[in-house]
């Protein structure tokens, strides 16, 4: 007798999340990352904290990626006006070994800093994946054009 799966497969279709947008707040050494990252994926980098005020707006991004290589405190700041306006932004966090983490806001996700852009972009798609199939909360209305609930 065959046996059903546990789980249902995760759908092979994944064009619509293939170049997911992205904010970088980053700054400082992180050339290589945006250019790679750039190739892959709808990216707008910030290189300044008012510049990625402006450039931020709710359900524009899938995923916020944040570095704090500048004034932590601000950055810091940053994120929570993020979460506060759009409780749904995936915020994702990106340290190097030995650094400490702000305290608030909580990010959905903390990703290696000097990871390789295409391991990087892996986690994004597989958070945004999850998230689709409703294992994460987010931002609906992308998550629902991904993979409809049947």
């Amino acid at each position: 007798m065959p046996r059903k799966p546990a789980i249902s497969p995760v759908p092979q279709k994944l064009s619509n999340i293939s170049r997911p947008r992205i904010l970088l707040l980053i700054c400082g050494g992180a050339e290589r990352l945006r250019r790679s990252l750039e190739k892959r994926a709808h990216l707008d980098c910030a290189t300044t904290l008012p510049g990625a005020r402006e450039l931020w707006r709710p359900g524009r991004y899938d995923v916020v990626l944040a570095a704090f290589d500048q004034d932590p405190e601000e950055s810091a700041r940053l994120c929570k006006e993020i979460k506060d306006r759009a409780p749904d932004q995936l915020l994702a966090f990106l340290v190097g070994h030995g650094e400490d983490l702000p305290p608030e806001p909580c990010p959905d996700a903390v990703f290696p800093k000097h990871e390789p852009a295409e391991y990087l972009l892996a986690r994004i798609e597989t958070f945004l994946v999850a998230r689709g199939q409703g294992f994460l909360s987010g931002v609906h209305e992308r998550s629902s054009q991904l993979y409809p609930r049947a």
